[in-house]
């Protein structure tokens, strides 16, 4: 019989989002006004950074490097883009999903990493943006459970 490997998750909850993310990274709940929130999780080992926040006006700060996709996508019935550039110059990858608004709140989520990381940078994104919820009001929590 085949061994099953089993992977741990975290959960993220404030304010009116939520999201997985790996168990193993470290996170950073950075202060923010009430209903808002500034959170950064990262992987130490890989050098990959998650962001997300929330603000009460959309913002798209500049980005160095090249523009590789731009597409409307849907998190949890809500609309934003997402999009991924590229930086040859710092080696540098970065994915970005915003303008979701709720709860007269815009968020961003962001990833951060090595252009040699970006495979795995990649798959750790698209399930942190799969598992994204909003609701009227996350319960503060963090939370693991094990997943196969």
């Amino acid at each position: 019989m085949g061994q099953v490997k089993t992977k741990a998750e975290a959960k993220y909850a404030k304010g009116s989002v939520a999201f997985f993310y790996p168990a193993d990274w470290l996170v950073n709940d950075i202060p923010a006004a009430e209903g808002m929130i500034s959170a950064q999780v990262s992987d130490p080992k890989d050098m990959i950074v998650f962001v997300a926040s929330s603000n009460r006006a959309y913002g798209d700060p500049k980005v160095n490097g090249d523009l590789k996709y731009d597409k409307e996508v849907t998190l949890a019935g809500t609309h934003g883009k997402e999009r991924l550039w590229e930086d040859q110059k710092s080696q540098a990858v970065i994915f970005r999903a915003d303008g979701f608004r709720f709860q007269e709140r815009y968020y961003r989520f962001e990833m951060f990493s090595n252009l040699s990381r970006k495979v795995k940078a990649e798959n750790v994104w698209r399930g942190i943006l799969a598992s994204v919820k909003f609701s009227e009001s996350e319960k503060e929590s963090i939370e693991a459970k094990p997943v196969k």
